[in-house]
């Protein structure tokens, strides 16, 4: 059974079931299927597993693959919509188009199985902007979050509408944690865990604060010759900084 809030070992958990969210059906039931009922959602750039037992309720949606040209359409299509009826304020148009191409058949499933269960939601990159999405649309109070490389998902009036307990996981230099800008009127959702470019998971930190760790991590790519901004975003990544996260007294 998962802790129903924050923990560590929560942290390290999705991490890794946001990684092998990538992987096909047969390789990831290979991993969950001993613990977890599974079932899979696949339509045109969206794919999401369900996992659940007797006690947790696990969406854990995949996210974007760059070989994929629906997954970059749905990722490059930034203007803003109406989020739900069940839910305020505009949210990225490819993103809500996407959830909405699985809705009908997990809204389903979830009336059928939250019931007196704790239910999860995850997800890396554009599976971390699903995710966040789905927490608005569902009404149950009791949806927690843990995203990692999540974009920007929709405007102030959604974030302020937006009471679910999310977790939502920065990698220093992450490139697509900064999309869509906030200039045209994007922001993020969620309580921000942010790791510096050593790894570190940090408490009480300025925009000066990251700027400078952005400054200093692009140098360092640079004199490795990698672009620190796309590498940070891994999932293998995020996986390994959590569970150094989670190994940390």
């Amino acid at each position: 059974m998962l802790d129903s809030g924050f923990s560590k070992a929560n942290a390290e958990f999705f991490s890794e079931l946001s990684m092998n969210a990538y992987l096909g059906v047969s390789e990831f039931s290979d991993i969950y299927s001993d613990n977890f009922d599974i079932k899979f959602f696949d339509s045109g750039s969206t794919q999401c597993y369900a996992l659940w037992d007797d006690n947790d309720l696990i969406y854990a949606f995949r996210g974007t693959e760059p070989k994929k040209l629906s997954d970059i359409k749905t990722d490059i299509r930034f203007r803003k919509t109406e989020a739900s009826e069940d839910s305020s304020g505009r949210v990225h148009r490819g993103f809500k188009d996407g959830l909405d191409l699985i809705w009908d058949d997990l809204l389903d499933h979830f009336e059928n199985y939250s019931v007196s269960k704790n239910i999860f939601l995850t997800g890396h990159s554009l599976g971390a902007a699903l995710a966040t999405i789905t927490a608005g649309r569902l009404e149950n109070e009791n949806v927690v979050g843990y995203t990692y490389g999540s974009p920007r998902v929709g405007n102030s009036k959604f974030r302020e509408s937006f009471q679910h307990q999310f977790y939502r996981f920065r990698n220093n230099n992450d490139i697509v944690t900064r999309q869509p800008p906030e200039l045209i009127g994007y922001t993020h959702v969620g309580h921000l865990n942010y790791f510096d470019r050593k790894g570190n998971h940090v408490h009480g930190f300025s925009r000066w604060y990251m700027f400078k760790q952005y400054v200093i991590g692009m140098l360092v790519g640079l004199k490795n010759f990698e672009i620190d901004s796309f590498w940070d975003h891994s999932s293998v990544k995020y996986h390994k900084l959590c569970q150094k996260f989670n190994s940390r007294e």
